[in-house]
């Protein structure tokens, strides 16, 4: 009866160090299909991958050049991911600062992704991260046909027809739902916009 009491507590014990070193990145895939006239936004979650986000630098004398110097190793893995994967961060404060907006030009339609910028609340590293990302789609004429703010988990696709803008904005669905079961998100919106020529 003991060794199994003693078992127990063992498993429960290793288990929840394991849980808490569990760690879940969030991140944005985006991608730009002209060809299929489609930009296509969508949340990608991906556990425990920590050395690929924060890699890290020599430990130095000087603290803070030893936390700057993380910070760009940091910031560095974060391009990387972007430029080879696609693989945005937008929302966290484990990201980095908005360079130019990304850019998307489909037929007849040109789509800028841009954020606010957030100031990480940190009393030693103060960086600039990305707030939500905003989509802002304009007419070939220039003006907007419509803009929008995806919250983390989101997922959104724009699509030009011949004739109309279509776009189709899926939200997570509540943890509460019974449709959970089914479906992992659901689509709140989903409209038309005629072309503006």
């Amino acid at each position: 009866m003991k060794t199994n009491k003693w078992l127990a507590m063992t498993l429960a014990c290793s288990f929840a160090t394991a849980t808490n070193a569990d760690e879940l990145y969030e991140f944005f895939s985006i991608e730009c299909i002209p060809e299929l006239r489609t930009l296509r936004v969508s949340s990608v979650a991906i556990w425990n991958i920590q050395e690929q986000i924060w890699p890290t630098a020599p430990i130095q004398d000087d603290r803070a050049k030893w936390l700057k110097a993380n910070w760009t190793r940091h910031v560095h893995a974060l391009q990387r991911l972007e430029r080879e994967r696609n693989l945005y961060v937008f929302g966290q404060m484990y990201g980095m600062a908005q360079g130019d907006p990304i850019q998307c030009s489909l037929s007849g339609v040109h789509i800028s992704i841009d954020s606010q910028k957030i100031e990480r609340p940190d009393d030693e590293m103060k960086e600039v991260t990305r707030g939500n990302p905003r989509i802002v789609a304009s007419w070939a004429n220039g003006k907007e046909a419509f803009s929008t703010y995806l919250a983390p988990g989101d997922d959104l696709q724009v699509s030009e027809g011949e004739n109309a803008l279509t776009i189709l904005h899926c939200k997570p669905v509540d943890d509460d739902s019974p449709e959970i079961q089914e479906k992992m998100h659901r689509c709140v919106e989903r409209f038309e916009l005629p072309n503006a020529n």
